[in-house]
């Protein structure tokens, strides 16, 4: 039986390393598996964008645990993505190991990144600008943890540049799917009046409340816990501010898609990302049959962002 300081592991070499987008698809999917508490990219290059050649992704378990249910878990997320493992495409192996600050060691990679011309994103502990960095920079701090949303993915940076050219000073927006509170927060630091961020995971809670705190938007930026859009206009009516008029969804595509018709009904303007720009032409037919217009998109590492409008007027 293993002791105590050990952990679970699943360590997944890829024989026949898989392309960009399938291994960003796959690795969400994999962090969001039951069980998941990280996983660790190998070889782990501070500023690789290929795929790793193998992973290791770590569990928790107690004594006794049946391990290798959750090692089949893991083996039906990757096979539904790469299909089924072979020593031409990939294998899968548990193991235990010694435990270690997994946290410390993570930290070393998540370092200041620049998003946009003025707008830098990163730790607490790394937020010195560089000397290039223009007059009237905004620095977002994030604090990772389990809530999605740190800056450094594709699709979180793509709503970032929507956001920066679309917020104004009467805009209040409505985050769905807030996670960290990234989107919230830096749209309020680009000088909108408030953000309300709808959250069905509670978890997320601590995560936004402190990431406000780092970057001094407590009375504007809200943590709205549900799934009701409703919820989120009366937090704002509650809080004295106007009503959301604009909308951000930053989710992957299977999770958005029951919110299309929803949200077209609240005839706001929407920033929308989470999908392949293999699956734009399909994710666009879906808006478009929920009664939304296209405005203006654009992409970043096989990644697209739509800015939309509700395609029918109000009655």
């Amino acid at each position: 039986m293993p002791a105590p300081a050990q952990w679970p592991a699943a360590s997944i070499a890829f024989h026949r390393r898989p392309s960009a987008d399938a291994w960003e698809l796959l690795s969400t999917m994999l962090l969001q598996a039951e069980g998941v508490l990280g996983l660790e990219e190998y070889p782990t290059t501070p500023g690789r964008s290929e795929p790793p050649d193998w992973v290791r992704v770590f569990g928790a378990a107690e004594e006794g645990d049946r391990c290798e249910e959750w090692t089949a878990r893991l083996r039906a997320v990757v096979s539904e993505q790469l299909g089924e493992p072979g020593p031409d495409r990939w294998e899968i192996a548990f193991e235990w190991i010694e435990n270690q600050d997994w946290g410390a060691n993570w930290r070393q990679y998540f370092r200041l990144t620049r998003v946009t011309e003025r707008l830098f994103v990163g730790p607490p502990w790394d937020a010195e600008l560089p000397a290039d960095a223009p007059k009237g920079a905004l620095v977002l701090k994030i604090e990772p943890g389990q809530a999605f949303g740190t800056g450094t993915h594709a699709t979180t940076q793509l709503c970032l540049r929507m956001l920066e050219r679309l917020a104004k000073p009467e805009t209040v927006l409505l985050d769905v799917g807030a996670g960290s509170g990234i989107l919230s927060i830096a749209t309020v630091r680009f000088g909108a009046e408030a953000a309300f961020g709808l959250e069905h995971d509670d978890v997320c809670a601590g995560n936004f409340a402190e990431n406000c705190q780092l970057n001094g938007v407590g009375g504007r930026a809200h943590f709205v816990l549900g799934k009701s859009f409703r919820s989120a206009f009366e937090a704002a009516l509650l809080a004295g501010s106007a009503p959301p008029n604009l909308i951000a969804c930053n989710m992957l595509m299977e999770e958005f898609t029951p919110y299309l018709a929803p949200l077209a009904k609240l005839h706001l303007p929407m920033v929308l990302s989470g999908f392949l720009m293999a699956e734009r032409d399909y994710v666009l037919d879906l808006c478009r049959q929920a009664d939304w217009a296209l405005r203006d998109e654009s992409s970043q590492d096989d990644w697209g962002v739509f800015v939309l409008d509700c395609a029918v007027d109000r009655a």
